[in-house]
């Protein structure tokens, strides 16, 4: 990279620029398990969205034993939808 050199009056200040790489954005992961609210079982098949107002950001559907996971969430402000066929579905 070639150097820059400023120059006033007699005197001279010679500076090198040198490129940083900005460290990378914090990501989070959101995790956890559905479950039945009045029996307790685990759901499967739960969808789980991760949306920022109108767009879906990221998503999974809960496994056997109810647990989903959601990886490299940016910061932000997210809405969380739970829905499965026959249940309400929850936002949060």
């Amino acid at each position: 990279m070639a150097d820059i050199v400023l120059a006033a009056g007699n005197n001279e200040l010679n500076v090198q620029m040198i490129p940083v790489t900005a460290p990378p954005p914090a990501v989070a992961t959101l995790y956890g398990k559905v479950t039945d609210s009045k029996t307790g079982v685990a759901l499967s098949g739960v969808s789980v969205g991760l949306w920022s107002g109108t767009t879906l950001i990221a998503s999974d559907l809960t496994d056997s034993n109810g647990n989903y996971q959601i990886t490299s969430i940016t910061p932000g402000t997210y809405s969380v939808v739970f829905s499965k066929e026959n249940y309400v579905t929850v936002t949060k």
